[in-house]
């Protein structure tokens, strides 16, 4: 397993975002939609 998904995936995609959401699975739009969302909207207003 990789420890620094995000870290790796930097080398090739420079601008990349990773965020975690403690408690959450693999569904986090799922369990966590305000959460989810929140992020997107952040994300998009930046773009």
């Amino acid at each position: 397993a990789v420890s620094d998904p995000v870290g790796l995936t930097r080398m090739f995609v420079p601008k990349v975002e990773g965020h975690i959401l403690e408690g959450c699975g693999h569904w986090t739009q799922q369990e966590r939609p305000e959460d989810v969302t929140a992020l997107l909207i952040d994300w998009l207003k930046r773009l």
